[in-house]
């Protein structure tokens, strides 16, 4: 089952991901971390599923959006952003079981998510605009998050450092579209 995920499978995933145009045209920095560092790990957490700012609550709450938004161009966006989302999640996953820390939907205090975490809205420029705002709320969690680990003396720093500025790369091109998006149905 192992060489499933690790052969060709797991490279059509990674290529459909990279070559969707809601992602920066270029690749993630490999992973090979070796060291458990349980600390770094629950930092981690906060990105995978903590709160509003969370990959998970990105995923869900632009789902939610993508299906309940009728103009299809911009229900298609917000989907292709989700699948973006899902990615990320993913590989904070990997980060986090790698570095042996205990993956659950839950933050460092073991708090679990939930769909409260996401931000409905009602209209095509609200829900737009809350968007906007989830995206530059996660930037700035990632952002702390690199400050806590800068201060941490830990072999895998310079790869989750690097994965997180990659991901972080993404987040800005989501803004910029969504805000694109939210002009062209009126937002001011």
């Amino acid at each position: 089952m192992n060489n499933f995920f690790n052969g060709p499978f797991e490279k059509q995933v990674v290529d459909f991901i990279t070559n969707m145009p809601v992602n920066v045209q270029k690749p993630y920095p490999q992973l090979n971390i070796t060291t458990k560092n349980e600390k770094l790990a629950n930092l981690l957490l906060s990105a995978f599923a903590d709160g509003g700012n969370a990959e998970m609550s990105a995923v869900a709450q632009y789902i939610n959006h993508s299906q309940t938004i009728s103009n299809k161009s911009v229900s298609n966006l917000l989907l292709y952003v989700a699948l973006i989302e899902m990615y990320h999640l993913q590989l904070i996953a990997r980060m986090i079981t790698d570095l042996g820390g205990n993956l659950r939907y839950w933050n460092s205090n073991n708090a679990y998510w939930s769909g409260g975490n996401i931000d409905y809205g009602d209209t095509v420029t609200n829900k737009l605009s809350l968007d906007i705002y989830s995206e530059e709320e996660a930037i700035s969690g990632y952002q702390a998050i690199l400050r806590e680990i800068n201060t941490l003396n830990v072999p895998e720093l310079a790869q989750v450092s690097s994965m997180i500025n990659r991901i972080i790369e993404d987040e800005y091109l989501h803004i910029s579209l969504f805000k694109e998006a939210y002009q062209e149905n009126g937002g001011k």
